[in-house]
């Protein structure tokens, strides 16, 4: 099977989980699919996609949990045209992301859904799963590196105290990571911090997301820059609109 990024347009509409995707309708994801976007959904933004019965080009998350809010769909080929795009971390007993000292309480702590997850073949679930290498390094050394956001590789910060942002440390490489030729990225559901689209009243880590995200501004914005990819962030205003201002 041929490469997903060897197939489609280099226009990337992005969806994240915030409370905001709701003011979005069925209209607005077929008509940036008419204008040549690939759509690619973040965590649980999924359920957007589920609520409005259209598949997205990719889903990624970061958090193995997330899966567990759609392990009854992966038994009825729900995701037969959607590909899954993932770092090389989740191996079946996810011993990857434990040797990395990721925490896992909400898997330890569910024997079912760690049952079930130990169970599961990605490529059997999705059109295909595409793993992405990493490195390991640490936040200081990704500070010191002029080259943290880059075309080449996933450097993946362990982790440390506090939530990580991901809109920084996962979402943004990961696209540039993989996708060779990005002429125009739109993202949706990323950085307002009114709770989140399956669960409106959940803000926990915002403040750590924020000062994660204040720790990188200077590196991410100058690569953004570089970049000559054309970026802007539609609905509610974003936290991450100052990246381009």
């Amino acid at each position: 099977m041929k490469d997903i990024k060897d197939l489609i347009a280099n226009k990337l509409l992005v969806v994240g989980p915030s409370n905001d995707v709701r003011n979005f309708d069925a209209d607005y994801f077929l008509n940036k699919k008419q204008e040549g976007y690939t759509t690619i959904s973040f965590g649980n933004s999924l359920s957007k996609f589920l609520d409005l019965k259209i598949e997205p080009d990719i889903w990624t998350f970061f958090d193995p949990f997330t899966v567990n809010n759609y392990l009854d769909l992966f038994k009825k080929k729900t995701f037969n045209s959607t590909s899954l795009l993932t770092l090389d971390l989740y191996d079946r007993k996810l011993t990857k992301m434990v040797e990395q000292g990721f925490p896992l309480k909400n898997i330890s702590k569910n024997k079912r859904f760690k049952d079930r997850f130990f169970n599961l073949d990605f490529s059997d679930i999705f059109k295909q799963h595409i793993n992405i290498s990493f490195e390991v390094i640490t936040k200081n050394q990704a500070l010191k590196k002029t080259d943290y956001f880059n075309n080449d590789k996933f450097f993946l910060i362990k982790p440390n105290r506090g939530n990580q942002c991901k809109f920084t440390s996962y979402i943004v490489p990961l696209l540039f990571c993989y996708f060779e030729k990005i002429t125009d990225i739109t993202f949706i559901g990323f950085g307002q911090f009114e709770g989140r689209y399956i669960d409106a009243k959940n803000v926990r880590g915002t403040e750590e997301y924020k000062l994660w995200f204040e720790t990188f501004k200077g590196l991410l914005k100058k690569f953004l820059s570089e970049s000559n990819v054309n970026i802007k962030f539609e609905g509610k205003p974003s936290f991450y609109q100052q990246l381009i201002n």
